[in-house]
């Protein structure tokens, strides 16, 4: 049996370091009252804009444990999740990966990749879908907007810029034409 969706909210705020409702409401962008209707249990559901913007400020909870209650409540340092079933196989949602997130990543990478001129491959680079996703997520977002995009992209460049003016002096102008492994490399680390 799940836990009542009042109770998990008051857990993870105050487990998150926020004392009162009014701080955790002001942090995550909603109204006050809107937050004590939910951890009063007046508000019986969580969705939407409001369980993401709570997911932002409550980092180590999953969203769907938030939301539903089902699965285990939180990540662990490294984000993953802290405990697992070993008898079952994960879904994406045990994993606490949106597939809309994970999808909006693929298309985000895969426009940027072009106005970089970089090659992409999903299937080969895993770390650039990641750096997307992490990149969508700290945004909560799970579209590709242009303002996104051009974000995304800006930092994608000065991430591959630094990289080569420090490791690869001797071969300039690699960001944008490079091709295969040694292109890829310079956007694993994250921003």
């Amino acid at each position: 049996m799940s836990t009542p969706l009042a109770e998990r909210l008051v857990f993870a705020r105050e487990s998150s370091g926020f004392a009162n409702t009014k701080r955790a409401a002001e942090a995550a962008g909603i109204t006050p009252s809107a937050l004590y209707q939910l951890e009063s249990g007046k508000t019986k559901s969580l969705a939407g804009d409001t369980a993401e913007k709570l997911a932002r400020i409550y980092p180590k909870f999953r969203i769907e444990w938030l939301i539903s209650g089902r699965g285990h409540p939180t990540y662990d340092e490294a984000g993953a999740l802290a405990a697992t079933d070993l008898g079952s196989s994960p879904s994406s949602h045990d994993l606490g990966i949106s597939a809309e997130r994970l999808s909006a990543s693929i298309k985000l990478i895969r426009l940027a990749c072009e106005q970089l001129d970089v090659p992409f491959d999903p299937e080969d680079d895993g770390d650039l879908i990641v750096l997307a996703y992490q990149y969508l997520q700290g945004l909560a977002e799970s579209s590709v907007t242009p303002e996104n995009l051009v974000d995304f992209t800006k930092r994608l460049r000065q991430k591959a810029r630094g990289t080569i003016d420090a490791s690869e002096s001797s071969e300039p102008g690699e960001a944008g034409s490079g091709t295969g492994r040694k292109s890829r490399s310079i956007y694993s680390a994250k921003f």
